[in-house]
């Protein structure tokens, strides 16, 4: 076989080809790339000078992987990335990148330390794409400070040290700053503000350091400026516009100088003036973009259709290179002199581009507005919300009207839907407590709404930053008089009442609207009961067209107080045929009608009135009707009426909310989940309405446990984007006190207690969660301070009840007469002032005959008898009157009756209940055994007949209804509780340990259950070992941390 040799010479010519090809590869690629990069030079520096910035970044960039070290080129780079639209993180970045390229290349670049910190600060929109870095900004000035000294930087310095709140250092290098550079004149507007903002930290006042400005540079136009800007800002109007007059007059060679003298002639109204600035600077740099997107906001100040028009054109010629920071201008003025067609195509090429997307949103609604598209324009609106358009982080657009949420709000109140519209508006409040022109527009909607104390407050926040404002004034005497009038005769409301008319006379007299004035003067006699005065004033209206409608309402109303019902429906009537598209006269035909307790007349009102209604009013009037259905009881109608308006207006949410408080739908996980998922759809992912929606579903789901977390997070990302939303505080504070954390629900109730001290409702849950704390004495003093205050409410009402009836049980005989004598005065009262109030009538009744009242409480229960004959709780509080009084027969003769009508599991029970109070336990046995076979697949019967056999002293029957009951609902906690209350109590080993099993179960289901924690502590206690005596003490530390005021707990523990 040959040898084999291997061919170094070969091997030798192939290595060194290969290496001389990749030299010659290596070579050419970077030949190309310089080439490549030598040509992308010229053409970024033309796209540059052109204002292309995208493409000049693009061009310039390139340029810059070969040539990294131009700092010219890259000083170029970094501004032509901050102006790339749509600007996002990444173009800061690279612009942050190459300033700080130019730095290290050259420690004394002036102009890329100041852009590089100004980044840092957050100075313009693009540079807080990626939020503030004060601290970085600190460091970098000081950085560039060591060993070089410019006043820019040093202002710089400042300013990163006020955003971190260290005043004191940013105060005194502000001073050292102005004591050697005397003329950097924008140092003396931050040390004014400084001063302003905290006159008690401040060497001097504000207006001082403005003086300053001047007198040390009197031939500045920017300390002129900045001086005439203070003036104007605290009303000195006059001098104000003498220093900008001489501002004009000295040098505007500084862009910012002469742009910040435009900004601040407009917002001194001094439009004339505005635009002579405006056509010198144009003169100078007309493609400037906040030259055009200052004239843009002259124009929509003015409201001039035409110069609107001509800026929009003129600039988007003048911008044609890069439109996009004026475009979002140029749709709005499009829009407002209804050239819809190139607002669209403007809103298009911003969407295309993905430029300020919130923005886009909100001028597709604002265009769906303006061409009478509502739906779309709310969906649009609440998509710019959800984009963070005008929010606190958007400061380009924050503040800018029109206002998103207020546009949202009016869309929404037109098309009918109040409560949402509220809703955005009181968001809209808390989002910026400083403009007075949202609190007014709130208060008008809570006007509309008949929450009287709502327009008061609102009312008064207008006047405290407007004092004169003559609409708010009228709102806050509407909402006084309101409330005055279900106060009663007293020294103090005579007083209120003069205060009123006093103030009617002052509001007549310095020529307010007449008519609206004496309509008020009219209402203020009516409520105090001047009929005559009345009549005489609305007589005077007759004639006035303004007033018209509303006058016949008054007069309406005058005659139903004064008995004569008939005229009243008349004249309603009337004014119905009229008016058929106005929703009040209908509403208060409705509710006369109702409270003389002829349902059928007052439902045929709303139906015949809805047949014609159209739009928005009949929106308005459906859900009149459903709120009639749901004081009336009637779940069914309600349920299949709101059902029919959800499918009306489909994208309501108002319907789908009501709905979803229907006992039938929560009981439903399946519809409810539906519902809420179409509540999302309509409002958006961002959308709260849904939230809130969900989390009460959550909430009253039999699987809260599972939700609880999910729960917390949803609300809780609700009050992120509002703080001040009451209704994911109040939902949030539910859930937490249904998981047992009641200290946690009673800390959100103070938090909510805080924003809104005289909220009748939150206090009202925050005492409930005291009492079932067990702090009855904390409870009680709330109630004393709403009662101080003059705090009427019902639901406050019934809880100074409640606190009565609880004491009426605790306590010995004497007190419980007065306890019992306190509530029935509170239940006389509710029912006065509702007469309709069917279980305040009820309650009334079981409470005079505890006190042994009992003809005075059979009178008040045929007057409920009148207006509900058929109410099964009627006849169960007259089934027990008789008992009470000791009449067995009439008692049993109207169980009969009863179980005659309709031999039911109702009347069974009521039947053999009242065998039992008798004693005569055969007649009952028969009573709940027929209960059992009427509905053997309902836990409850079992349940009843256990309670009875345990009364009757029948163990074994009754472990085995109630063995039956859990059978039939195992996850039930009101089954489990009567479960272990027998089990535990029993003194059977057997069933203890059974109680024990179930126990267990139920505490792994509701962990934060304070009854169940208990019951286990008093079962670990029974054992009487050292451990499990430490275990239920252990758990009663943990259930007294949470319920301090709990007794039970406390004496188990000692």
């Amino acid at each position: 076989m040959a040898q084999r040799y291997f061919n170094w010479t070969l091997a030798i010519v192939l290595v060194v080809g290969v290496v001389v090809l990749a030299v010659a590869a290596l070579s050419l690629h970077k030949w190309q790339r310089s080439v490549l990069a030598e040509e992308s030079l010229p053409l970024g520096v033309q796209a540059f000078e052109a204002g292309d910035w995208e493409e000049a970044a693009k061009q310039i960039g390139r340029y810059l992987v070969i040539n990294g070290n131009d700092v010219e080129r890259l000083l170029m780079y970094g501004e032509a990335q901050l102006k790339t639209r749509p600007s996002a993180s990444n173009n800061v970045h690279q612009a942050i990148s190459a300033y700080s390229s130019v730095l290290r290349l050259d420690g004394s670049h002036t102009e890329a330390a100041r852009r590089l910190i100004e980044i840092y600060l957050g100075l313009s929109a693009a540079d807080r794409s990626i939020g503030r870095s004060p601290g970085e900004a600190e460091l970098k000035a000081r950085r560039f400070l060591e060993s070089h000294d410019d006043p820019v930087v040093r202002r710089f310095l400042a300013l990163a040290l006020i955003q971190q709140r260290n005043l004191a250092e940013a105060q005194k290098t502000l001073l050292d700053l102005i004591a050697e550079h005397p003329d950097h004149v924008p140092a003396y507007e931050l040390m004014g503000m400084l001063a302003a903002e905290n006159p008690e930290d401040a060497n001097k006042p504000a207006n001082y350091w403005f003086e300053e400005a001047v007198s040390r540079n009197p031939q500045s136009a920017w300390a002129h400026i900045l001086r005439g800007g203070f003036l104007r800002r605290n009303g000195d109007l006059p001098n104000a516009m003498a220093d900008f007059e001489r501002a004009a007059s000295l040098d505007l060679s500084d862009t910012g100088a002469h742009l910040r003298l435009i900004a601040e002639l407009i917002q001194a109204r001094a439009y004339d003036q505005a635009r002579e600035q405006i056509a010198a600077f144009r003169a100078k740099k007309p493609t400037d973009t906040d030259l055009w997107r200052y004239w843009a906001l002259l124009a929509l100040q003015t409201g001039s259709e035409q110069e609107m028009e001509t800026v929009a054109r003129e600039g988007l010629k003048a911008l044609a290179t890069y439109p996009w920071d004026f475009m979002p201008w140029a749709a709005e003025l499009f829009i407002r002199t209804k050239h819809f067609d190139e607002a669209a195509e403007g809103i298009q090429q911003m969407q295309a581009k993905n430029v300020q997307p919130g923005r886009c949103a909100f001028l597709e609604g604002y265009l769906s507005q303006q061409q009478g598209r509502l739906q779309e324009a709310t969906a649009s609106w609440r998509r710019a919300i959800a984009l963070g358009y005008q929010s606190r982080q958007d400061l380009v657009w924050r503040g800018h009207p029109p206002l998103v949420r207020m546009s949202l709000a009016s869309a929404l109140r037109q098309r009918g839907d109040l409560s949402s519209a509220v809703e955005e508006l009181r968001l809209l409040v808390s989002e910026m407590p400083n403009y007075p022109q949202a609190n007014l527009a709130l208060a008008q909607l809570l006007a509309q709404t008949e929450d009287w104390p709502g327009v008061l407050e609102q009312a008064r926040l207008v006047q405290r930053y407007v004092p004169d404002q003559k609409e708010a004034t009228v709102l806050e005497l509407q909402a006084r008089m309101r409330i005055l009038a279900g106060q009663g005769d007293s020294a103090v409301t005579r007083t209120a009442w003069q205060d009123i008319e006093a103030t009617l006379a002052e509001l007549g007299g310095s020529g307010g609207d007449v008519g609206q004035i004496r309509l008020l003067e009219a209402q203020a006699a009516l409520f105090q009961g001047r009929s005559a005065d009345a009549t005489a004033l609305l007589d005077q209206l007759q004639t006035d067209p303004a007033v018209g409608l509303s006058a016949v309402l008054l007069r309406a109303q005058l005659s139903a107080n004064e008995g004569d019902m008939a005229q009243a429906v008349s004249l309603l009537r009337e004014t119905m045929q009229r008016h058929p598209q106005s929703v009040e006269p209908v509403r208060q035909l409705a509710l006369l009608l109702n409270q003389q307790g002829d349902r059928a007349a007052c439902e045929a009102a709303v139906q015949d009135a809805l047949a014609a209604m159209q739009g928005a009013n009949r929106r308005s009037l459906g859900m009149l009707l459903a709120e009639l259905y749901a004081s009336w009881g009637q779940n069914e109608r309600l349920y299949e009426w709101l059902t029919e308006l959800a499918t009306q207006f489909p994208d309501d949410v108002e319907p789908k909310r009501r709905l979803l408080t229907l006992e039938r739908v929560i009981g439903d996980p399946a519809q409810a989940q539906t519902i809420v998922d179409q509540i999302k759809a309509i409002e958006g992912q961002g959308g709260r309405q849904w939230r809130v929606e969900q989390a009460r579903v959550w909430i009253l789901s039999d699987d809260f446990q599972s939700y609880y977390s999910q729960i917390v997070r949803l609300l809780q990302e609700n009050l992120l984007a509002g703080p001040d939303d009451r209704a994911s505080r109040l939902l949030l504070a539910a859930a937490h006190e249904k998981a047992g954390e009641l200290q946690m629900a009673l800390t959100m109730y103070r938090e909510l207690l805080q924003r809104w001290p005289d909220d009748m409702s939150v206090i009202a849950r925050m005492v409930q969660t005291l009492y079932k704390a067990g702090d009855d004495e904390e409870a009680q003093r709330m109630l004393d301070r709403a009662q101080s205050r003059d705090l009427y409410d019902p639901d406050i009402q019934r809880l100074r009840l409640h606190g009565h009836l609880r004491r009426a049980l605790a306590a010995d005989s004497d007190a419980r007469r007065d306890a019992l004598a306190s509530a029935s005065d509170i239940l006389r009262e509710l029912v006065r002032k509702d007469p309709n109030d069917t279980l305040a009538g009820l309650r009334l009744v079981s409470t005079l005959a505890a006190q042994k009242k009992y003809e005075e409480a059979q009178g008040v229960l045929d007057a409920v008898k009148v207006r509900d004959p058929q109410s099964i709780s009627v006849v169960v509080s007259q089934v027990q009157l008789y008992v009470d009084r000791g009449d067995a027969e009439a008692a049993l003769r109207l169980c009969d009756e009863t179980i005659s009508r309709r031999d039911d599991v109702f009347g069974r029970m009521l039947r053999g209940t009242t065998y039992v109070t008798l004693k005569r336990y055969d007649e009952a046995r028969a009573d709940f055994d027929r209960v059992v076979a009427l509905e053997p697949a309902k836990a409850e019967v079992w349940l009843v007949r256990s309670d009875f056999f345990r009364q009757t002293g029948r163990l074994d029957l009754a472990v085995s209804d109630i063995e039956k009951a859990l059978e039939l609902e195992p996850e039930s906690l009101p089954v489990q509780r009567r479960a272990l209350a027998l089990f535990l109590d029993s003194g059977d080993a057997t069933l203890l340990e059974r109680g024990e099993g179930l126990l267990d179960k139920a505490l792994q289901a509701n962990p934060g259950d304070i009854e169940l924690k208990l019951s286990k502590a008093q079962s670990l206690l029974r054992r009487e070992t050292a451990p499990a005596t430490e275990q239920a003490r252990r758990l009663l530390r943990e259930i007294t941390a949470e319920s301090p005021k709990l007794p039970r707990a406390w004496v188990l523990l000692c």
